[in-house]
């Protein structure tokens, strides 16, 4: 079993790492509402792509896709359809819109618990990754570009989480920012909740949530739409290696929407495992 490639010894919950994909996306929508970036109506255009000068040849064009064409869209309608040039745009900047850049990237995917553990009461949890222009200089030898920062802004790249990690993510975002230590075992004080260190506007969880319950409603994940009690959330897809040979997707949600109880996380990895 030690020496099966599959690895089945080992604790994927909180010891595997995954890129996490459009899951990011509510961060971010939180970031560009909070750092005045956008607001709520703000609508951009997604044409199915969008193009930028090529850093080595300017005469050229360097094309980043999103999933599909979406036309316009804003903070709460973008995270229903998942689009990514919503996102590149909130991010990296893109023509009028001004984006945050990978340091506001690093510091709110950092304040939401993405690199750091949930403190569980298992051992062996390991933390994710986020991608930054030091962390590219030391595993790739490169330094940073505009389209690293735009891949970030979407959870790929260099991002990791552990499904652990987004479980935790997610109930933050459910809650206006309680990052619960989860707990396997109860002691008599319950669990330990910690505040997210930025300032986040109440109004501002409550359009990103509304958004999260668009998914299930009318987006991404109608799937998820039950008759029984309201759930919100978000799905990811994110291309791993080189060829993109390995696919993982997600679906984090909570519910009941009204009054978050519950939190969830999905993940399916498909792909081959080289030595």
């Amino acid at each position: 079993l030690n020496a099966d490639k599959s690895k089945p010894l080992l604790n994927r919950a909180i010891a595997g790492t995954f890129a996490p994909g459009s899951t990011m996306k509510p961060i971010f929508a939180l970031a560009a509402l909070q750092l005045d970036l956008v607001d709520p109506v703000t609508s951009i255009y997604s044409a199915g792509f969008i193009e930028v000068p090529n850093v080595v040849d300017p005469t050229k064009k360097t094309i980043f896709r999103d999933w599909k064409k979406h036309g316009w869209v804003n903070v709460r309608t973008a995270l229903a359809v998942s689009s990514d040039v919503f996102f590149y745009a909130v991010g990296g900047g893109y023509e009028n819109q001004k984006g945050m850049g990978i340091s506001k990237i690093e510091e709110w995917a950092n304040a939401f618990g993405v690199n750091s553990p949930t403190g569980i009461d298992l051992g062996g949890e390991v933390v994710g990754n986020i991608p930054t222009p030091s962390w590219k200089e030391r595993i790739f030898k490169e330094s940073w570009r505009l389209g690293d920062t735009y891949n970030s802004s979407i959870g790929q790249f260099g991002f990791l989480v552990t499904p652990i990690g987004l479980l935790r993510t997610t109930a933050a975002i459910a809650t206006n920012g309680n990052l619960i230590t989860p707990k396997i075992r109860l002691d008599e004080n319950g669990p330990t909740i910690k505040k997210v260190k930025l300032a986040v506007n109440d109004e501002w969880y409550k359009v990103v949530n509304e958004g999260m319950r668009m998914v299930v409603t009318e987006g991404t994940a109608k799937n998820l739409n039950s008759q029984y009690f309201n759930v919100a959330g978000k799905s990811g897809t994110a291309e791993v290696g080189i060829k993109k040979e390995n696919i993982q997707s997600w679906i984090a949600g909570y519910f009941p929407y009204e009054k978050p109880k519950y939190a969830f996380v999905f993940l399916c990895s498909m792909g081959v495992i080289h030595e």
